[in-house]
């Protein structure tokens, strides 16, 4: 294996912090509160400011991290073990399929940029659907 040597400040960092998606494990159990994990999404977003207020070594410490759980990613699962059934399968694509056509009406209907103030999946739905029963109503 070759080595590369590279001279990274803190904003390259910074990027390749932001270049992972960590599972919520092992982010729950490292403090600090770097970001949270869209739960619609199943996907992890980033604090870039809280980032910042880390030096370079805690950083790349946090870098390896993510590295480390996107190489044991093929290990684990993207859901817990009681997922294992096929009813709760189904249930899952069933979700998944309403999430992609909710959004889709969302587009349709409210326009492309249209946005809530909602501050997790569940309450965006909700003023997503007051939205739209008040557009729908004229």
């Amino acid at each position: 294996m070759n080595t590369i040597v590279l001279k990274l400040d803190k904003e390259d960092l910074i990027r390749m912090v932001i270049g992972t998606s960590p599972s919520f494990e092992s982010m729950n159990k490292k403090p600090g509160n770097f970001g949270y994990l869209n739960g619609s999404y199943m996907s992890w977003h980033w604090d870039t400011d809280k980032l910042r207020q880390l030096n370079n070594e805690q950083l790349l410490e946090l870098y390896i991290i993510c590295k480390k759980d996107w190489l044991d990613a093929s290990k684990r699962q993207s859901f817990p073990e009681i997922i294992d059934t096929e009813s709760t399968r189904m249930s899952l694509l069933q979700y998944e399929n309403l999430r992609k056509h909710f959004q889709k009406l969302i587009k349709d209907v409210l326009g492309p940029d249209y946005y809530n103030m909602g501050m997790d999946v569940y309450t965006c739905d909700e003023f997503a659907c007051q939205d739209l029963k008040s557009k729908l109503k004229g």
